[in-house]
Order: C-alpha cells, then structure tokens, then sequence
C-alpha cells in the first residue's frame, strides 16, 4: 500500500475563468519522492508524480473563502497539467455556491501511472479572484 498525501493552509487566490493547479507545501506520506515541491512559489509544488502504473484512489478537498460573487465552483484531477499537448483532466466536477463557507470534498478511481504528473485542479465563474483558505490532495495505491 501507498499513499501520497498532500496539504495547503496557505491562501491562494484563484483567477476567474481558468482551472488553477492547487499548490501545496506540506506532505504527509509514506510515498517517498512523490511529492514534487513544497515551494509554494514553484509551479511543481501542485504535482503528485507517481512511481508506479496502477489503479489508485484520488481523493480531493477544497475550502473556499466565498465573497459571494460565485455561483459555481469547479474542481478535477488532471494528468499532465502543465503541458498543453498531453493534459487530460477526469472527474471534472461542479456544484453550484451554498449560503456561507463553501467546502467540497470528492474521490475517483483511475489509473496512474509512472512519471505522470498528476494535479488537483479548481476554478470558479465569478468575475473576481476567489480565494480558498485550506486545500488537500490525495493518492491512494492499495
């Protein structure tokens, strides 16, 4: 069994628009060497880079500090984020703003596999930057 586990209770503000690769700065894990960075100034802190091909269990959460301009929020994992001719993003998922703070958290199964990179990925359709207070990213081989 492996299990990558990532954490942010850094603020980070989220363009409107666009998907944004969460980053991350702490990691608790016993999946040494996944985690690419945890220099939140470094794009590769919002990677998991596995060291194996298997079926896994991702698992994310994301607390957003609501302004109430949104009215839907977006999240997905994504394989190979950063480079335009190989992203593939699965369990896109949306849901619309509830009245006060907003939090979210959703799995899915899917094949991982050696070097490719793989992030948490959320967006929003408000006009304004939006921010999320604390955010998680998991990987889990059984």
């Amino acid at each position: 069994m492996t299990f990558c586990s990532l954490i942010t209770q850094t603020e980070q503000a989220i363009a409107p628009g666009v998907y944004t690769a969460v980053r991350f700065e702490k990691e608790s894990t016993d999946a040494e060497g996944w985690h690419a960075s945890t220099d939140l100034a470094d794009p590769a802190s919002a990677l998991i880079i596995p060291k194996t091909t298997t079926v896994a269990l991702l698992a994310g959460a994301v607390f957003w500090a609501n302004d109430n301009t949104v009215t839907q929020y977006l999240q997905r994992f994504t394989r190979d984020p950063y480079d335009p001719d190989l992203i593939d993003s699965t369990a896109t998922h949306d849901r619309a703003a509830t009245p006060g703070a907003e939090y979210e958290a959703f799995t899915w199964p899917m094949t991982i596999r050696t070097g490719q990179p793989l992030a948490l990925m959320i967006g929003h359709n408000s006009p304004n930057p939006q921010s999320i207070t604390l955010a998680e990213f998991k990987v889990w081989v059984p």
